[in-house]
């Protein structure tokens, strides 16, 4: 096995440790995408792209499982709540 630079993973333990360190990685990577969304909405809150900025926040909070309350397709329910 080998992780994604091509270095060799010898053991199922490393193969795993590995797996976890870029599941860790990818979460905040995530987290400081929905951070940047949310930062946007804010400071555009009449801007035409505002509709794609919600749904990319949207879709980056399933990612995370952010989002157990809410069901519509690009976030409008959550919208509508707050």
């Amino acid at each position: 096995m080998a992780d994604e630079d091509g270095e060799a993973l010898h053991t199922v333990a490393e193969a795993l440790q590995r797996a976890e360190e870029l599941c860790a990685e990818a979460e905040t990577r995530l987290q400081t995408a929905r951070d940047i969304y949310r930062q946007l909405l804010e400071r555009l809150p009449e801007s035409h792209d505002r509709g794609q900025i919600a749904r990319r926040a949207w879709e980056t909070d399933g990612r995370l499982q952010a989002r157990p309350l809410y069901f519509s397709e690009a976030g409008q329910d959550r919208f509508l709540d707050e």
